[in-house]
């Protein structure tokens, strides 16, 4: 059957002729559902599955990077191994640039940066989660105090309230039996427009609070994981 919403992303072949150069592979994900119809006697007849396009997905020769298209949307993602932030981004704005000119839009109506990490500790005695984050929780004296599944979030409003900061500290699932995982997400998201010619100085901005979050919320004795 044909597929539903194809005629929303009449812009992805242009789009895809700017780009085959660096993001030759293409691909879709779509979004599945099922649907019941009823006739008047209240008989339904037996459903049909229904498909559509979601994203249009658009990888590099490496495929470590991922351009993905939706109607309104477009998200640029590294996979691992992630490079260097003064490499990411001009990646990011040239395919941002790319999509406004082809959707006609002059602004954003909203924009996000999300970096997901997982950090792998080893199991020890006594283990402390603050020797390796400084975003920790503090359980109560008298409760038990080792810990099954850790799941923290706080927002934090930047900006007077047009940016907001999410920070998510979770149990991950293991990968190996000596060591404790755990995902560090952080997010950082506009909750205001964006015009067209401000999105680079806000990726910037969005970038450096990241950063500091980054640097912030890890002791050093985690950083060295990284490296």
């Amino acid at each position: 059957m044909p597929q539903e919403g194809i005629n929303n992303f009449s812009f992805v072949d242009a789009y895809y002729e700017t780009i085959k150069e660096d993001f030759p592979t293409k691909g879709i994900r779509e979004r599945i559902g099922v649907q019941f119809a009823g006739d008047a006697t209240g008989k339904v007849s037996v459903p049909s599955v229904l498909k559509e396009i979601d994203l249009h997905q658009f990888r590099s020769n490496d495929n470590n990077t991922l351009v993905q298209l939706g109607e309104n949307l477009i998200t640029v993602n590294h996979l691992k191994v992630y490079t260097t932030w003064e490499i990411f981004k001009p990646i990011i704005k040239k395919n941002v640039e790319k999509f406004l000119e082809l959707r006609k839009a002059e602004v954003f109506a909203s924009a996000i940066i999300r970096y997901i990490n997982k950090v792998d500790l080893d199991k020890q005695p006594n283990f402390l989660l603050s020797n390796y984050f400084n975003y920790d929780v503090k359980i109560p004296e008298g409760l038990p105090q080792e810990v099954n599944t850790l799941n923290l979030r706080v927002d934090l409003w930047y900006e007077n309230g047009a940016d907001l900061c999410t920070i998510v500290l979770t149990s991950a699932p293991v990968s190996m039996p000596d060591k404790y995982s755990f995902f560090f997400d952080i997010t950082y998201t506009s909750l205001k427009e964006i015009e067209r010619l401000n999105i680079t100085n806000w990726l910037e901005k969005a970038h450096i609070n990241l950063n500091k979050v980054f640097e912030s919320c890890l002791t050093n004795k985690c950083k060295e994981k990284f490296n």
